[in-house]
């Protein structure tokens, strides 16, 4: 769909579960699983707002790309509200500073999720887990959902700008690009699915 925002895409997504043991451990939890409490979440999901948004995306395509942590600010969270037990975010990416990874981004959307960055004010441990009582958002990364800790993330929704949209759209390639374009695609899914 369309934003009326020129050089923003628009995402919204669910960047944490809340009640519920993540999937791996989270850089950070000593080798434990963790839980975002559902008081921790109403307290301090707000603390989202306005961090910055992360990725792993090269000047061309690679088996790392949407894995890890960076410190390569693609966009921030505009907003942050809970959703059952989802935390959910509207999140602006900046499509117009690397117009291909945009392109991927809305081709790779239904395999894309996201992990949270955030610091521990108050935290217990239950049985190997360690429980997020209260903490404070510092910002998300964009990454396949096998590659977060939390792999039940997604994207809900995406809108790109109209502003360049012939520029990003696949039409404007030629069959072999199209082609070549797909398979490495297809190499980089099964690379991060094996």
């Amino acid at each position: 769909s369309i934003s009326p925002e020129p050089n923003r895409m628009l995402i919204k997504g669910c960047i944490t579960k809340i009640d519920t043991i993540s999937d791996g451990s989270p850089c950070g939890a000593e080798g434990m699983q963790v839980v975002f409490t559902k008081k921790a979440a109403k307290d301090c999901y707000e603390t989202f707002i306005g961090s910055p948004v992360n990725t792993q995306y090269g000047d061309w395509f690679s088996s790392e790309m949407f894995t890890e942590h960076t410190d390569k600010n693609v966009g921030f969270i505009r907003d942050a509200y809970i959703q059952g037990k989802d935390l959910m975010a509207e999140i602006v990416i900046w499509k117009d500073r690397d117009p291909s990874m945009a392109n991927m981004i809305v081709q790779a959307m239904d395999s894309l999720g996201f992990s949270v960055e955030w610091y521990p004010t108050q935290t217990h441990e239950e049985n190997g887990v360690m429980y997020m009582d209260a903490f404070e958002g510092c910002g998300c990364a964009l990454l396949f959902k096998q590659s977060a800790a939390f792999q039940s993330t997604y994207i809900e929704s995406l809108a790109a700008s109209k502003e360049n949209e012939e520029n990003n759209r696949s039409d404007n390639m030629t069959v072999e690009e199209k082609q070549e374009f797909a398979k490495e695609i297809a190499d980089i899914v099964m690379a991060s699915v094996e």
